[in-house]
């Protein structure tokens, strides 16, 4: 089991807990700053900018990235903030790299 503390600038403070049960690798995010929603929205952002400029649909996105068109349409409603895997998994469907992604919001 690896344990360590993420912070990107002074948007989140977070630690991820990750290990292996056999072949699944599991990564548990544990959100521990109130700005991290400001953090959240930012990225969105920048996914909802991404998927126009791909003129890719909600669903497209949603068959991409292996989640329900529905969550899409709520994380980019700001109904609903995604988590860290989410969020990979988004911009690996954009053709983005989370990393590049979260420095832009940096």
């Amino acid at each position: 089991m690896n344990i360590f503390s993420l912070n990107i600038t002074y948007y989140i403070k977070a630690t991820i807990v990750s290990y292996h049960n056999g072949s699944t690798k599991f990564m548990v995010l544990v959100m521990k700053h109130k700005e991290s929603v400001n953090c959240s929205s930012d990225l969105v952002a920048l996914f909802k900018k991404r998927r126009k400029e791909l003129d890719m649909s909600h669903l497209k996105l949603a068959e991409k990235c292996g989640i329900s068109r529905m969550a899409i349409s709520h994380i980019e409603a700001g109904k609903r903030i995604p988590t860290i895997a989410t969020c990979y998994k988004i911009a690996k469907a954009l053709e983005l790299k989370l990393s590049d992604v979260i420095k832009k919001v940096e």
